[in-house]
């Protein structure tokens, strides 16, 4: 499958308020309260992404996977924001959508984050996964480690 791996614009807020909001759903359903999935709206999603991709922070970007002349996946990042941790960066939402996992597509998507996050000057980055989420094995073979456990609060349940 062609697939290409790009910096977004803000015309693909739209296309990544879908993928976001569709992931969540394929991704968690089981994991985190349907009710709470139940809540989640793709027009507030694109709305939050033309905001990020319109005024970006400094050290911080969006990139797109595009197959099929439509975005299948994204990744956002920049400096880290917990300061407390000993890394440069941090990964703050990375998702392909299901049908499109297993094809070299997420793991295009995952280097091409570390080429950013390097340019910027940030060469170590860490991200938050929940233990429940099945692609655990997929950071796992990008080279990731587990570093460290929180829990949040998401549809008033806690997740560690």
């Amino acid at each position: 499958m062609e697939f290409k791996i790009r910096y977004a614009v803000t015309a693909d807020a739209t296309g990544i308020g879908s993928v976001h909001i569709d992931s969540w759903r394929e991704t968690y359903t089981g994991i985190v309260p349907e009710t709470h999935l139940a809540t989640l709206s793709k027009e507030n999603s694109q709305k939050m992404w033309t905001t990020i991709i319109g005024q970006p922070k400094p050290d911080s970007f969006v990139k797109v996977a595009v197959a099929d002349d439509q975005i299948v996946g994204f990744v956002s990042c920049g400096r880290a924001r917990d300061k407390d941790l000993a890394y440069e960066g941090e990964v703050y939402a990375i998702y392909l959508r299901k049908q499109f996992q297993g094809l070299g597509i997420g793991k295009a998507m995952f280097q091409s984050t570390m080429e950013g996050l390097r340019e910027r000057s940030m060469g170590t980055f860490y991200l938050w996964v929940l233990a429940d989420n099945p692609t655990v094995a997929f950071y796992r073979a990008q080279g990731g480690r587990l570093g460290g456990d929180k829990v949040e609060e998401i549809g008033g349940a806690g997740f560690g």
